[in-house]
């Protein structure tokens, strides 16, 4: 197998190029830059007061998982002049399209196939959820190529052992690179470094499994493997020093998980078992819930999310097989050694997908654990899935050729309704989707009026965030003891609420109940969105 690329590759990379840049284009334009979401407000809040304050770490609201995309962004606004909500809304999505370069030259390393890499690098703008993190204006669209950077790093020195000046190049550049990670984001650093032990943990059984079932003498190359323990304990300090000595903000991460210890001995030990079981009840129902009320049917979300379960599952068979011919195998050559890095790699993130689902039913982290470590599962599969899909098409290759067209137009289909779902499923289609990431000028106009009119005061804006963050994207810069956008339920000392047709509309297609408002008084008005005043009823409130 070779990993040099030729000039159908090359065309085939810059096509594919342009695809990622036009869809994110057309996520953008599908609400005409009305768009925002909880993470793209808070992380643009936390470069904003970084910015005002010249500091990260003494920012009013730093982000507390971790500071390298806020340095970066804050850079880009100095260079560029862009303000930090057009950088976030526009400019980082288009950078975001670049993940298509490190996406194929990381996979070419592992999967040693030029156009195998080429099919994953293709499958990753075809899953929604990664397209989803990486167009919101998220550390996602960074962290994700750092992590892949790191496994191109770790496949290259798995080849290059014997190539001491290139290995230590590798070297350095990895716990750049690997740095890089922890500053962007400490949570999903920690996830890479746990997946790193759990491959080590995994080669050693895989590799006494190989001296048992062959009496081979596999000593040198797990010798390889044997490196990745001491690259965790090289990242684990690299951790420690960020976390608790450049960027203690991040150390909210150790509490998350000293929290999550707690309520998993609540959880099996059994003690206080009606306030655990509550939690439980309440975080189990919510999968449920979701489909009922965010998408207009079961089969609509199944609809456009069935490229997602067709990956994981394909990848799982492929998994399978792949790792019963590698135990198999006579001879197992160091060029092997990256795709079996790949092979150890998989498992170790499903298996973080298996205890974030115990996590999420004692709701720590917010009880969303599962779905922020899809991602990084969903990127160990897409190559997994394109070399089955890259054999399969081999074995194609041998029916005649009628058969083959049509097996391919099938094909080409599917892949065409695959890229449309995607968008679907990225940007919560209004059409299909209850859970809008959107807002509409009425609703601006009603914003504008209250942060020029009202004064240290909250405003409850609806259900759902999208009104809320909307709003504190777009005021972002205006102090936040003036006035404060919230959603959800009711706050405590609330005074004034903002309601709009399409908070109605969204409401009864959704099947929920109206908020009553005919005893507060209207204070801004225009024709699609009002704002009440709820008058007091004690001398007392204001």
């Amino acid at each position: 197998m070779t990993t040099q690329a030729g000039p159908r590759t090359h065309l085939a990379l810059v096509l594919l190029l342009i695809y990622a840049l036009v869809v994110y284009a057309a996520m953008n334009l599908r609400f005409v830059g009305n768009w925002s979401e909880n993470d793209t407000a808070v992380i643009t809040r936390a470069i904003v007061s970084s910015g005002q304050a010249d500091s990260i770490r003494n920012a009013e609201f730093p982000y507390s998982n971790g500071a390298g995309y806020i340095a970066i962004v804050m850079v880009l606004a100095e260079i560029t002049g862009f303000s930090v909500q057009t950088l976030q809304l526009y400019i980082m999505p288009t950078i975001a399209a670049l993940n298509v370069l490190v996406l194929f030259v990381g996979y070419r390393a592992v999967l040693r196939l030029p156009l195998v890499a080429m099919l994953a690098a293709l499958f990753a703008y075809l899953q929604a959820d990664f397209l989803w993190v990486t167009w919101r204006g998220s550390h996602e669209k960074i962290t994700w190529m750092l992590v892949i950077g790191l496994v191109f790093l770790l496949a290259r020195t798995f080849i290059m052992w014997n190539q001491t000046r290139i290995m230590a190049r590798y070297t350095v550049l990895f716990y750049i690179v690997a740095f890089a990670l922890i500053s962007s984001n400490a949570f999903f650093a920690s996830s890479f470094i746990v997946a790193i032990i759990l491959s080590f943990v995994g080669g050693s059984v895989f590799f006494r499994l190989r001296q048992i079932a062959q009496r081979e003498q596999a000593q040198p190359l797990m010798q390889h493997f044997g490196r990745l323990i001491y690259i965790n304990v090289a990242c684990i300090v690299l951790f420690y020093i960020f976390v608790f000595h450049l960027y203690p903000e991040s150390i909210s991460t150790l509490r998350g998980l000293r929290v999550l210890a707690d309520q998993l001995a609540l959880l099996f030990l059994n003690v206080e078992e009606q306030t655990v079981q509550t939690t439980t009840a309440a975080t189990l129902s919510a999968p449920v819930n979701y489909l009922r009320v965010s998408w207009l049917s079961t089969n609509v979300f199944l609809s456009v999310t069935i490229f997602s379960w067709l990956l994981l599952g394909f990848s799982a068979l492929v998994w399978l097989v792949g790792l019963v011919n590698f135990l198999r195998r006579r001879v197992l050559a160091q060029h092997n050694l990256p795709l079996l890095f790949l092979w150890l790699l998989y498992p170790a993130f499903a298996a973080q997908v298996g205890g974030a689902l115990i996590a999420d039913r004692v709701a720590v982290f917010g009880a969303n654990l599962q779905v922020r470590l899809f991602t990084p599962v969903m990127l160990m599969a897409i190559p997994l899935s394109a070399l089955g899909v890259y054999f399969i098409i081999r074995y194609i290759h041998r029916f005649a050729r009628p058969v083959r067209l049509v097996l391919f137009g099938l094909a080409s289909l599917a892949v065409f309704w695959f890229s449309i779902a995607a968008l679907f499923k990225s940007t919560n289609e209004p059409l299909l989707n209850n859970f809008w990431v959107f807002n509409v000028t009425p609703e601006q106009a009603a914003g504008d009026w209250a942060v020029q009119h009202l004064a240290d005061t909250l405003v409850w804006t609806g259900s759902q965030e999208r009104v809320a963050t909307g709003l504190q994207l777009r005021y972002v810069d205006v102090p936040n003891d003036e006035v404060s956008f919230h959603a959800y339920s009711f706050r405590a000392g609330t005074r004034y609420f903002l309601f709009s047709d399409l908070e109605m509309a969204m409401r009864r297609r959704a099947a929920m109940s109206l908020p009553s408002f005919i005893d507060e008084q209207i204070v801004y008005d225009n024709g699609n969105t009002q704002i009440y005043y709820r008058r007091p009823v004690t001398p007392y409130e204001r």
